[in-house]
């Protein structure tokens, strides 16, 4: 859940998957049943939950259509009761983790996001219409129209934001190299972003979840909280971006927008930490921080999965996944890695099973 600069609440659908059931194999159209099957429903977790027994609407072979309505990013304005939360369909369909702004200069806005699944993709969306400060209502329409991209992380260290589909009022324009169905029917490039995405080419990560902008730095910060399916039998290989085989610990990678521009469709990128514990023998459980090993001082860390930024740009990483002992065995945490220095320290345990404590409350007024 993350804030516009409009002052309205971004909140994210997410494991939507989990709450529908059914049999796949009885959906007579082979469209919607193969979008199914791309975005994992029904859910194994489904018998967990039992909604498909009660209620037709998460019964897939009742209602098959049910579940392209979950998926989206949801706009809530907190200041006004009345007016409706509004599903921003143009931002993709997928299981967004994140969806964070940053205003360009031009003044239009970008909205990064990620897909928090094994070998799923990291987006953003650039709206058509410019931000303004001095109209709050005026901005209300922002999201619903402009371009959506998906991330090539290149293994040269470039990367490209390629073309999903664009909205232009009532149109919706595909990226032109897509085949049918996707031409003749263009909003499914919304209801199967996936699915565009793997046509496209772009670069299968390793459980992408919170990505921000850092406003010091006007680096985009991508939490990769980790993939231990990577390079298994049958699944996707290494890549620069993903290096690790069966990747329990996670990493972190650092995007440099063309010429510090958010709205800019070329990047540079650079592995920021390769998580781990700097004590470790095994090379895929070791902790390197700019490429460099770290030293034996440095706090172990694994699964990354949110961050926030103080005034001086240093970057705040809660994890998600440090107790189980596949990776470290020990508690979660608040770090802080230090974007001059490129120190990590930790700054707080805390509790097995406790996600993410808030720690944009520092953001302000970073601790000593």
């Amino acid at each position: 859940m993350t804030s516009s600069p409009w002052g309205t609440v971004l909140t994210c659908e997410e494991n939507f998957h989990s709450y529908f059931g059914g049999d796949p194999s009885s959906i007579s159209d082979d469209l919607v049943r193969s979008i199914h099957q791309r975005y994992g429903v029904p859910s194994r977790r489904a018998r967990q939950y039992g909604f498909h027994m009660y209620h037709d609407r998460f019964n897939i072979n009742r209602e098959p259509n049910e579940a392209f309505r979950f998926g989206w990013v949801v706009e809530i304005d907190p200041y006004d009761p009345t007016r409706l939360p509004v599903k921003r369909t143009a931002l993709g369909r997928f299981k967004h983790e994140a969806a964070t702004t940053v205003i360009a200069n031009d003044g239009r806005v970008v909205v990064y996001m990620g897909d928090d699944e094994r070998f799923e993709y990291v987006y953003k969306f650039v709206t058509k219409g410019k931000y303004d400060p001095l109209n709050r209502t005026a901005n209300f329409g922002l999201l619903d129209e402009g371009t959506l991209y998906v991330a090539k992380f290149n293994d040269d260290l470039t990367g490209a934001w390629i073309p999903i589909a664009t909205v232009d009022g009532n149109r919706i324009i595909p990226n032109p190299s897509l085949p049918e169905p996707f031409q003749s029917d263009p909003v499914l490039c919304f209801i199967n972003t996936r699915g565009v995405a793997d046509l496209l080419g772009a670069t299968k990560m390793d459980r992408p979840e919170d990505v921000e902008w850092n406003p010091i730095t006007k680096s985009v910060f991508v939490a990769l909280t980790f993939n231990e399916r990577r390079g298994a039998s049958g699944q996707p290989g290494t890549d620069k971006a993903n290096p690790r085989p069966l990747n329990h610990m996670g990493h972190i990678v650092e995007i440099k927008e063309q010429n510090n521009d958010p709205t800019s469709t070329r990047f540079t990128w650079v592995m920021a930490i390769l998580c781990g514990d700097p004590r470790a023998t095994d090379e895929n459980r070791k902790l390197y921080i700019y490429g460099q090993p770290a030293n034996e001082t440095t706090p172990a860390i694994s699964a990354p999965d949110n961050f926030a930024f103080d005034k001086l740009g240093n970057v705040w990483i809660a994890t998600d996944g440090n107790p189980s002992p596949n990776r470290l065995g020990k508690n979660d945490g608040v770090y802080t890695l230090n974007v001059y220095t490129k120190e990590l320290k930790m700054f707080l345990s805390r509790d097995v099973d406790v996600e993410c404590p808030n720690v944009a409350k520092y953001k302000a007024n970073p601790p000593t």
